[in-house]
C-alpha cells in the first residue's frame, strides 16, 4: 500500500488502515410512509396525459381518415343513364364486339379512351329519342338545383 500511495517517511507520511462497511446495517432501515392518492396521482400524470392523446389521435384518424375511405370503397355506383341506354336486353353492350375478349389493360384503356362526348354520341346513334329525353332530364335537373 505504500508503494501505491506514493508514501514518503521524509516527508511526514503515515499510514492508517481501518475496515468499513460498504453498506448500512440493513437492519436499521424503516419502512418509507405510504403515499396519497395525489402524490400518486401527480407522479403518473404524464402517463395519463400520453394515453390519452393517443387515444384521441386514433379516434381522429378512425373519424376523419379510416371512416370515408371506407365509405368510399363500398359506395355503390351511381346510376349512369348513358350506360343504361347502351346496355342491350341480355346485359351486353350494343356495340359489344363479337370478337375475342379484350384482355384486361385493354379493357381498361378502351373504357378510359371514351369521353363523355363520344359515349353521348354512341347513345345518339343508338336510339335518337332515348337520347333526346335523357338530354332533356338533364336540363330539368339543372333547373332545379
Amino acid at each position: 500500500m505504500r508503494t501505491a500511495a506514493g508514501f514518503s517517511e521524509a516527508r511526514g507520511d503515515q499510514l492508517q488502515v481501518s475496515a468499513v462497511p460498504f453498506a448500512p446495517d440493513a437492519t436499521s432501515l424503516e419502512p418509507l410512509q405510504p403515499q396519497g392518492v395525489l402524490a400518486i396521482i401527480s407522479n403518473q400524470l404524464g402517463t395519463v396525459i400520453n394515453a390519452l392523446l393517443v387515444l384521441v389521435v386514433a379516434t381522429l384518424m378512425i373519424w376523419f381518415g379510416l371512416r370515408p375511405a371506407v365509405k368510399a370503397l363500398t359506395a355503390k355506383p351511381e346510376r349512369d343513364p348513358i350506360n343504361e341506354l347502351l346496355q342491350g336486353p341480355d346485359g351486353e353492350g350494343v356495340d359489344a364486339p363479337e370478337e375475342e375478349e379484350l384482355s384486361l389493360i385493354d379493357g381498361i384503356k378502351a373504357r378510359l379512351g371514351k369521353t363523355p362526348q363520344a359515349r353521348l354520341e354512341q347513345v345518339v346513334d343508338y336510339d335518337e329519342e332515348k337520347a333526346a329525353e335523357l338530354l332533356k332530364q338533364w336540363l330539368l335537373q339543372g333547373q332545379k338545383a
